[in-house]
């Protein structure tokens, strides 16, 4: 099997084969990890399978009191996060998207609208990766000027979770993804069985300000309210 694209300094198969994988993603991209693994005997997906869902996964609330305080919004959009990074898992899908707004209400005098992002190389479903990131995005669209009623997290570029396990070439980079994906499998086994609030993040404990509004609650009488956000696909 030769290369046809010398340019690339690739010559036949062989090389293509051993070459390093920081190298041969600058070189070829995703479409040259694949044919690196298929190389190496690994099954891949088809690449019509691999494109990116436009489909989103977002979670949303308005807040029964509105926020002012960052420390409340940087709570309310972690466990916006929390239940979108469940959402994600329950359909095996993982993204590398990451969105998040606030904004005040729209019957305010104030109109104050924002949101930010970040683009991932890889693609999580990982709470504590993705709540890293959430934290750091309030910091952007927070303003302590305006009274926010609304916020939610988009989790968007979704991609299939068995596609990125079969492409990551890297040893080590596979040991962190096995123990990431075992423990959030564990984490939403063990809240399934017992219920949504077994184990959780500290960052979401004892939430204050930003109860959700009472038009929106639950009559379940086994469901803690202060859990349950909007969900749409």
């Amino acid at each position: 099997m030769c290369i046809r694209d010398r340019s690339k300094g690739i010559k036949n198969a062989r090389e293509l084969r051993d070459m390093e994988e920081n190298e041969i993603i600058k070189k070829l991209g995703i479409v040259g990890k694949r044919l690196q693994l298929e190389l190496k005997g690994h099954r891949c997906l088809p690449i019509e399978k691999n494109k990116k869902s436009k489909k989103e996964i977002q979670v949303s609330r308005s807040f029964g009191t509105p926020i002012t305080k960052l420390e409340d919004l940087t709570q309310a959009l972690a466990t916006h996060a929390i239940k979108a990074s469940e959402k994600m898992r329950s359909q095996n899908l993982q993204s590398s998207n990451i969105r998040v707004f606030a904004r005040t209400s729209k019957y305010s005098s104030q109109n104050y609208q924002r949101s930010a992002h970040r683009k991932l190389t890889n693609a999580t479903d990982d709470t504590n990766n993705i709540l890293k990131i959430v934290v750091e995005l309030s910091k952007e669209i927070y303003n302590p000027e305006y009274k926010f009623s609304k916020a939610g997290v988009l989790m968007q570029d979704l991609t299939n979770s068995e596609y990125l396990q079969q492409s990551v070439i890297n040893y080590k980079s596979q040991k962190v993804l096995k123990k990431s994906t075992n423990l959030m499998k564990t984490i939403d086994l063990l809240n399934k069985r017992f219920n949504n609030n077994a184990i959780t993040w500290a960052i979401t404990k004892n939430p204050q300000s930003w109860k959700m509004n009472k038009n929106f609650l639950s009559r379940s009488s086994t469901t803690d309210i202060e859990q349950i956000p909007t969900i749409v696909k």
